[in-house]
């Protein structure tokens, strides 16, 4: 009965090429019971096309059921696992010591700035208890997988990727997230080895989580070279605290691009009003002021 099986589906239609169906390409293996009449085909998908794969499987089951008049007929079909490979992909993380000073928004800035311009460019939300993203990027929407089952990333108008944690989220609700580390740890892995972004993508902006957790001490392992930037505030207590992050970057050989100095000052009149004081200099890094020019500059030639 087997090659019954086999012979009858190799003279199925294959859909997308208009010829016969490969059986080599298509059974992975089949299951015949013979006492209960049933078969179990671990099959391929044959395409992309869930409309043409749907029409596939029917043929299938209608071939052996009406033609070699087998009572069970199943279809199980396996992915071909897809690796994610980001090897080439150039790696911004954005970092800060406090909460509030901006970064999630210097983030989105960068990464849609380069998208705007061409680049292919994705933009992954790792502050997993504090996301944002799809709050400054207007982005929402429901999780789904290819047929490979590697998650596809959300867009915005100008193409950048977006992956957050509000989209594992229920109706993408604004909810507190109660997990312990090792279910950060697995979220992490979802965006960096199980999502496909473009197979050209050139960037990667990682808005990380403010302080010296684990999100940016595991960045390592999913990367062989991170570029960081460190975003504060002027006030004391803002820089005093980044001071930590860049510390800990420059122990993990991070390479620094930069500081931005967010929240600087506004002007009034024409004069400038250092609301939260004068710049406090760390440790004589450049400061990058103009999110749009300077930094973009750097981040090109990195």
């Amino acid at each position: 009965m087997v090659d019954k099986i086999v012979d009858k589906i190799s003279n199925i239609k294959d859909l997308y090429t208009g010829k016969n169906i490969d059986k080599d390409n298509f059974i992975r293996s089949i299951d015949y019971n013979q006492k209960e009449n049933k078969v179990i085909l671990n099959l391929n998908y044959l395409g992309e096309d869930d409309d043409i794969n749907r029409k596939i499987n029917r043929e299938v089951i209608k071939a052996l059921k009406i033609d070699l008049n087998i009572l069970g007929v199943k279809l199980v079909f396996e992915t071909k696992e897809e690796k994610v490979d980001l090897s080439n992909v150039k790696v911004i993380a954005v970092s800060s010591g406090k909460g509030g000073v901006g970064k999630s928004q210097v983030s989105y800035n960068i990464a849609n700035t380069l998208a705007k311009s061409g680049y292919k460019t994705a933009l992954v939300d790792a502050d997993i208890l504090g996301y944002s993203i799809p709050k400054i990027s207007n982005v929402y929407g429901d999780i789904k997988v290819n047929k490979s089952g590697n998650i596809i990333p959300l867009k915005n108008e100008n193409e950048l990727e977006i992956m957050s944690t509000q989209f594992f989220i229920e109706n993408n609700a604004n909810e507190a997230i109660i997990w312990r580390a090792s279910k950060f740890n697995q979220l992490l892995n979802k965006f960096f080895t199980r999502t496909s972004y473009d197979k050209n993508l050139e960037f990667m902006i990682i808005d990380l989580p403010p302080g010296t957790g684990d999100v940016i001490l595991n960045l390592s392992q999913y990367f062989e070279k991170i570029n960081f930037l460190l975003v504060t505030t002027p006030s004391n207590d803002a820089s005093y605290v980044a001071k930590r992050s860049l510390s800990l970057a420059q122990s993990l050989e991070y390479n620094i691009l930069g500081v931005v100095n967010n929240m600087a000052y506004y002007k009034v009149e024409g004069k400038k009003d250092y609301i939260f004081g004068k710049y406090e200099d760390i440790d004589g890094y450049e400061k990058i002021i103009d999110i749009h020019l300077n930094l973009l500059k750097k981040v090109l030639i990195i």
